[in-house]
């Protein structure tokens, strides 16, 4: 199995390249950048990037991951990604709760201090702002009539089974 490693954007602007087993991953994509001039001299300015917080075994983030991917919209986004039932998880499940809102993700943080989730809503918002249309994405379709079609079905049955069994 190939190793993961992670890409991480520096506040100098210098990329790191870190491997996957050694984080709690926080990934930074490129943001966006704008010059400004200051008696005559010109310096980088770095606008912050929204965050997207994404768990790594859920079927939902990777649709996200891979229509931001294929639309080519995943450099404009700070990542944050977490594994089932870590700190990072537990606080962000804490920080929707205290917002009154049900745990989901992928979740985006578009506005600060603000979460928004919701998978199909969140690919529709990105893709209209960009004017992208989704079902001209190959790669998503074949996710989301395979593999997340199939992820879908044993939720489903999963679900039925338990509900069946005596308590």
């Amino acid at each position: 199995m190939p190793r993961e490693d992670t890409i991480k954007q520096e506040e100098n602007g210098s990329t790191a390249i870190l491997p996957d087993e050694e984080l709690s991953v926080h990934i930074s994509a490129r943001a966006p950048r704008g010059l400004a001039t200051q008696a005559g001299e010109q310096t980088m300015t770095t606008a912050p990037s929204p965050t997207l917080y994404l768990k790594r075994s859920c079927p939902f983030c990777l649709k996200l991951r891979i229509f931001l991917t294929e639309a080519g919209l995943a450099d404009r986004f700070s990542y944050v990604v977490f594994d089932d039932g870590d700190e990072t998880h537990q606080a962000l499940r804490a920080r929707m709760e205290q917002a009154g809102k049900q745990p989901s993700f992928p979740a985006a943080e578009l506005t600060p201090g603000e979460l928004e989730t919701g998978t199909d809503d969140l690919i529709n918002r990105f893709a209209k702002e960009a004017g992208v249309d989704p079902a001209s994405l190959p790669l998503l379709n074949y996710y989301e009539g395979g593999v997340f079609k199939r992820y879908g079905e044993m939720f489903r049955e999963l679900r039925a089974l338990k509900t069946a069994e005596p308590a």
